[in-house]
């Protein structure tokens, strides 16, 4: 455990050299990178978010600027490093990029939720319509009927009862009730377009995601020309879980490229 930002966060480190820190995604915690192998020349950080698991869970509503600020905090510890991000974890790096870019030499970000940039499109008016039971159902404190509906909302009907891994769920299980705190944070989904850094950036979404994520991604490319953009094939939202060779062998060849244009 480290103090981060005044709070007490489940953090690891493994490697040596640059620092590469990911940054998980809502319903999740550290083990979300667990099948990821990194070159040892890397210095790889991975740590839960505030109120995730082990990590500590300050009373109140949290924002997702208190998100940013931890993750500030934990870079400042190791120096500027390369920020790996997942859905909402992506977010946050980025918004980390826009408000300190000198603490970020490169981001990695796989399927960001940004839907505040295509808050029109029929792709993501389904998604949030489709998420909102979740919200509903955990707040009226049905932890496991949330959860299942959010796990059919994101990775399909029956998802919850198919072929999702046993520690998956009780992860999410676990972690459940941070997302309505994630969802009803004042600043969820806001992103300073005007402000948008230019650092090495890669782009990566799964060939089987939901319509929605791409739509948002191609709003974010447009707005990042600079960065490279990445199709993983055979994967969906989660390609550290479900692809982690390919996906960890992308990043790499990404922040080796990236450290090597300094």
């Amino acid at each position: 455990m480290h103090t981060v930002n005044g709070l007490r966060l489940d953090v690891e480190c493994s490697g040596d050299g640059e620092p590469v820190v990911l940054v998980h995604g809502s319903w999740s915690d550290l083990r979300a990178w667990d099948a990821l192998a990194f070159p040892d020349t890397l210095r790889v950080i991975r740590y839960s978010r505030r109120g995730h698991s082990a990590s500590e869970c300050p009373p109140g509503q949290g924002t997702i600027a208190d998100d940013v600020a931890d993750l500030a905090a934990l870079v400042q510890t190791v120096g500027p490093a390369h920020l790996v991000g997942n859905s909402l974890g992506a977010e946050i790096a980025l918004r980390l990029a826009v408000d300190r870019p000198e603490l970020v030499r490169s981001l990695a970000l796989h399927e960001p939720g940004f839907w505040s940039l295509a808050p029109d499109d029929p792709a993501v008016i389904a998604m949030r319509a489709r998420l909102a039971p979740a919200v509903e159902r955990l707040a009226a404190g049905g932890r496991e009927a949330g959860t299942r509906a959010f796990a059919d909302a994101l990775f399909g009907p029956g998802a919850w009862d198919g072929a999702m891994p046993d520690a998956l769920k009780r992860v999410m299980l676990a972690n459940a009730m941070t997302f309505v705190d994630e969802e009803r944070a004042p600043d969820y989904g806001a992103l300073d377009t005007a402000r948008l850094p230019v650092v090495p950036t890669l782009l990566t979404l799964g060939e089987e995601t939901d319509a929605a994520f791409v739509v948002v991604t191609e709003r974010l490319a447009a707005l990042l020309p600079h960065a490279e953009r990445v199709t993983i094939a055979g994967a969906g939202h989660i390609p550290h879980r479900t692809h982690p060779d390919v996906y960890a062998e992308l990043v790499t060849r990404f922040v080796t490229t990236a450290r090597a244009r300094r």
